[in-house]
């Protein structure tokens, strides 16, 4: 430091005067520069190039270096410990070359397509219970539906076949979803395809292309979902019904010139 070296006619000035003309704190006049006992940087890159996922704690346990030490250089590299994110582009063996079979296609009829997806609801005690549903691309209707406390393959099983049940689609129907593990699995796959379905997705990271129910999902939300916490599985059950009462038969749809997905679908049928 300047001040440490400072010239004779400058001795009488004590320090903590020079420091503040100067403009620099007192401590640093002081400050002992310790040379690092061994570098950090290449034995963290070459350790961390052999195991990615660790943080400075292990870092520092691999290399018996202090842990402070290591996590002041690894912020310096840039480089973070953590859980790896799978690429959205990594799909499942069985479905290698699945692709989106509704890009484009606006159905002439009910029956043809049908979208699907689960949303969560909230119980009391910090609970939540899954909707599922089934939507009809022509008109817009929720044909099925399923409320559990598990979001898994039985659940969007039962959900599309209540679908089935009350719709009844002809043979060649197209089951569009996302990639979630439900939907993706062999289980439910042959599920469809025993009803004579045909399953679609949409490409991975790619919620726009499931849009019809992702936009009802919202209205549900919006609506009846995010107002209220359900007492258990029955209230909630009863919640989701009541709305798709109302929003089947009652609620106007901007895509169906403003008329509910019901009545719309009568008015198709009678011309």
């Amino acid at each position: 430091m300047i001040i440490q070296s400072r010239p004779p006619e400058f001795i009488e000035l004590t320090v903590k005067r020079q420091c503040q003309l100067l403009g620099v704190c007192r401590s640093q006049v002081y400050r002992v520069v310790k040379e690092q006992e061994f570098p950090l940087a290449e034995p963290i890159l070459t350790l961390r190039d052999k195991h990615p996922t660790y943080g400075y704690r292990r870092v520092a346990a691999a290399l018996g270096a202090s842990p402070k030490a290591c996590r002041t250089e690894m912020n310096r590299l840039g480089v973070k410990g953590g859980k790896p994110r799978r690429s959205p582009l990594r799909l499942p063996s069985h479905l290698a070359g699945a692709s989106n079979l509704v890009r484009g296609i606006v159905p002439s009829g009910p029956g043809q397509i049908w979208a699907s997806d689960v949303t969560e609801v909230r119980l009391y005690g910090g609970k939540r219970a899954f909707f599922a549903a089934v939507l009809d691309v022509f008109s817009r209707e929720v044909v099925g539906s399923w409320v559990s406390l598990r979001n898994d393959t039985l659940l969007i099983k039962n959900a599309l076949k209540e679908a089935v049940a009350q719709a009844g689609p002809a043979p060649g129907w197209i089951h569009h979803s996302d990639r979630g593990s439900g939907y993706v699995s062999h289980d439910f796959l042959a599920f469809v395809k025993s009803l004579k379905g045909i399953s679609s997705f949409s490409d991975p990271g790619k919620p726009t292309q499931n849009a019809f129910i992702e936009s009802f999902f919202k209205s549900f939300k919006t609506e009846e979902g995010d107002l209220d916490i359900y007492t258990d599985l029955a209230d909630a059950e009863r919640a989701v019904n009541d709305y798709l009462h109302l929003y089947n038969n009652e609620r106007p749809h901007s895509a169906l010139g403003m008329k509910a997905p019901i009545p719309f679908l009568k008015e198709y049928q009678n011309k």
